[in-house]
This record gives structure tokens, C-alpha cells and sequence, in this order.
């Protein structure tokens, strides 16, 4: 028996997967390295706690529950690590018992999902895109777009306060563009300046994302004191489509673009526009506290 120990116990410690055993009670008993650096909790700070200590009293009685009525629970969780991030985990936690069929403890294995879960839910919402540009037979019916691009990006945890659209005729001499967006006003507004349109122009023909981290410290395109006149935007990520690009802005500089980069990446890929027009995408997150 001792010798069965010694190998379960090795098992357990050189696990790939986050394992933890409890006790009757459903407090921690211990936990092995795995498990340790998924939440970020030490010995000492989670021994005698339960998971609600991570995943919240209301998680931890649905599990409880559901692991009562069917013998073991298997599921997604959310968690949130010591580090205050947000994960998802599956979790399979099921009763060890003795001879006599008395419940000794239980042990929890749990891998991280959170990759897979945002690479699910970006291709939900890219899908869900498409099926709303299929709906367009012209640019004036860009509406439902723009709502359920603004959707996309509070999903994938990107804030922002609008949603809008460009629209450049480069057929014109000198070329025009024309903007739509989410707010209340509605309509299209034409740009008033020559040097707006010429720098969309210029991005769009670009043809790879361009990122502007902070406007007043670094400004390559000359372009503050126009962006600046409609509001104090310091940071713009410019991702461009087949035919005219994703844009946002925000009035703090933002560290780092790249979960905006994977969000929208795969857009103009599904989602070519239905027009001979090239359009941007336009959006300003939310605001930021300094």
C-alpha cells in the first residue's frame, strides 16, 4: 500500500494537468505544481480554503451540487487567479473512497481552456459578421454591421464608446469619404478636410496594420490636431480589410493591441463588403481613467 502511495503520489506531481485533492468538506488538502501555477495560489494560501476562493461561492455550490447528485462533476468553470486574471478551466472532480464505501476525499483535475474558448468565440462572432454583410444589398444597410461588430469587440473584452464605418470614393478627383457610425445622430457625414482623407487613403493602401500608441508622444502621420478636434484620442490601431480597414481609438495609450490584432484578424478574410466603394472600419473604445 505505502509503495501504491509513493507512485500515486509521483503521478500527481508530475501531472501536466492541475491536480488538487479535498477533503470531505470540499476544502483544499493540497495541490500539485501544475495546479499551483494555473491559479497562482501557494500552499499556504489555499490549504482549508474551497475553490470558491477563486471561482466564487455560487460556481462552487453548482459544482458541489451537481458532483452530489451524480457521483462526480465534469465541466467549464470560470476562475479568476491570484493574479485578479479571469480563465477558463474544465474541471473533473470526482470521490475517492475506502473499502467500506466511506468518502475519504476528492481529487480535481483541471486544464486551462482559455485559448481554445477565445478562438471559439472569435469564430462564432466572425461568423455572425458575415451573416450580417450577407444581409447587405447596399452601403447605406451597414447598421447591423456596425452593431455587431461593436458586439464582437465587448465580447473579446475590447471596450470602446462607438462604432463607425468610412467610406472612400476613389474614383472622385480628389478622392472623398463619407462616415457613418452607431451614435444617436446617425446619418452620413462627409469629411471636411482633404488631409482626413488623405491619410485614410494612405493607410488603406498600405495594406498591414498600422498602430499609433500615443499621438502626443510620437505622431508619424501629422494627424493629432485633426483627431484631437472631435475628441482627445491618443492611441489609434488601424487594421485594414480587402477593401478598407478596422479601426480604433482611445484617449489613453494603450499598451498592447495584440488580442485586438487576433479579434479582428480574421475579418476581412470572411467578411469581404458587398461594394465597389473602399471602406474603413471605424471604432473608439471606451474611456480609460489615467
Amino acid at each position: 500500500m505505502e509503495e501504491r502511495l509513493r507512485l500515486y503520489r509521483a503521478i500527481i506531481t508530475h501531472s501536466q494537468d492541475a491536480v488538487a485533492i479535498y477533503d470531505t468538506e470540499g476544502r483544499y488538502l493540497e495541490q500539485n505544481p501544475a495546479h499551483r501555477a494555473l491559479l497562482g495560489f501557494s500552499d499556504e494560501e489555499l490549504i482549508g480554503q474551497t475553490p470558491a476562493l477563486h471561482c466564487g461561492e455560487q460556481q462552487c455550490e453548482d459544482i458541489c451540487e451537481q458532483a452530489r447528485e451524480g457521483g462526480s462533476f465534469r465541466g467549464e468553470v470560470t476562475c479568476r487567479t491570484r493574479s485578479g486574471v479571469e480563465i477558463q478551466i474544465e474541471l473533473s472532480a470526482f470521490p475517492v473512497r475506502n473499502e467500506s464505501g466511506e468518502l475519504i476525499c476528492s481529487v480535481g483535475f483541471a486544464r486551462d481552456i482559455t485559448t481554445r474558448k477565445q478562438r471559439e468565440n472569435r469564430h462564432r462572432l466572425v461568423q455572425k459578421l458575415r451573416e450580417q454583410v450577407l444581409l447587405m444589398t447596399a452601403v447605406d444597410e451597414v447598421d447591423g454591421v456596425l452593431i455587431t461588430i461593436g458586439e464582437a469587440l465587448k465580447k473579446q473584452g475590447i471596450g470602446y464608446e462607438n462604432c463607425g464605418i468610412n467610406v472612400l470614393d476613389t474614383k472622385a478627383d480628389p478622392p472623398t469619404m463619407r462616415s457613418r457610425s452607431t451614435r444617436p445622430s446617425g446619418g452620413w457625414l462627409t469629411s471636411d478636410t482633404e488631409r482626413s482623407v488623405q491619410i485614410v487613403l494612405g493607410m488603406w493602401r498600405k495594406g498591414e496594420p498600422t498602430y499609433r500608441r500615443d499621438l502626443e508622444a510620437e505622431d508619424p502621420f501629422d494627424e493629432r490636431i485633426y483627431v484631437q478636434r472631435h475628441a482627445r484620442i491618443r492611441s489609434i490601431l488601424d487594421v485594414p480589410f480587402s477593401r478598407g480597414r478596422w479601426l480604433s481609438t482611445a484617449r489613453t495609450p494603450m499598451p498592447s493591441q495584440r488580442r485586438t490584432f487576433r479579434c479582428c484578424g480574421s475579418w476581412p478574410r470572411f467578411c469581404p463588403m458587398p461594394s465597389s466603394e473602399r471602406m474603413t472600419w471605424g471604432g473608439w473604445p471606451r474611456r480609460r481613467r489615467s
